[in-house]
C-alpha cells in the first residue's frame, strides 16, 4: 500500500481508513509513505510501516467468515475474565442490547452495543452497526446536549457483542470522545 502526499511531512492512512484497510489486508502488508521534504521542499522522502505498527489492535472479527464467526466469538467468550463488580450492571445492559440487535438482524453476525454509566445520570444503551461499534457510541453521545456538564461525571463506557465480548470504541468513536475532551 502505497500513500503519497503533497504534504511537508509523513501522512499516514487515517484511523477509519486503517480499520477499513485491516478488515480487508494481512496485517502484514507494508504501508509506503512519501513525500517531498528536505532543504529545498523537492527531496523524496519516504517512511516504511506495517498495517500492525499503524494499527496494533485491529477489530478481532474482522476477517472471520460469516459462516464460522459464531463459533470463534463462543471460542473467544470463553476466554475473557470475568467483569468487575462495578461494571457489572452496565455489561448487561449493554449484553442484552447486543443480543436484542442480534435477533432482530436475522443473521449469525456481529451486533455491538454501547453503554454509559454516568454517576448521578444512570444507564443508557444503544446497539451499534454490524461492522463497528460506532453508531451505538456516538448515538449515546448525541444524548447529551455539546455543553453539558453530566458526560463529565464519573462513569464507564462499554462496547460489547452479542456474543458477551467486550471492545474498544473504534476510530470514528474515538474522534468523538477525544473531540469531546472524554480521553
Amino acid at each position: 500500500l502505497v500513500l503519497v502526499s503533497d504534504t511537508p511531512c509523513c501522512l499516514t492512512p487515517g484511523h477509519n481508513s486503517r480499520e477499513l484497510i485491516a478488515m480487508h489486508a494481512d496485517m502484514a502488508t507494508p504501508v509506503l509513505c512519501a513525500w517531498r521534504g528536505g532543504a529545498n521542499g523537492r527531496e523524496l522522502r519516504m517512511r516504511k510501516h506495517t498495517l500492525q505498527t499503524l494499527l496494533p489492535h485491529p477489530n478481532v472479527y474482522r476477517q472471520i467468515p460469516e459462516d464460522c464467526l459464531a463459533s470463534f466469538a463462543d471460542a473467544l467468550r470463553e476466554k475473557r475474565e470475568s467483569v468487575p463488580e462495578y461494571a457489572k450492571v452496565a455489561f448487561q445492559a449493554a449484553y442484552a442490547t447486543a443480543v436484542q440487535a442480534a435477533r432482530a438482524s436475522c443473521r449469525a453476525t456481529v451486533s455491538y452495543a454501547s453503554v454509559l454509566d454516568l454517576q448521578g445520570v444512570g444507564i443508557r444503551s444503544c446497539a451499534g452497526d454490524q461492522h463497528f461499534s460506532a453508531d451505538g457510541v456516538i448515538k449515546l453521545l448525541a444524548c447529551f446536549e455539546e455543553d453539558s456538564d453530566d458526560l463529565m461525571k464519573h462513569g464507564l463506557l462499554l462496547v460489547c457483542d452479542n456474543w458477551g465480548v467486550l471492545h474498544a470504541p473504534c476510530a470514528k468513536s474515538r474522534c468523538q470522545l477525544f473531540m469531546r475532551g472524554l480521553v
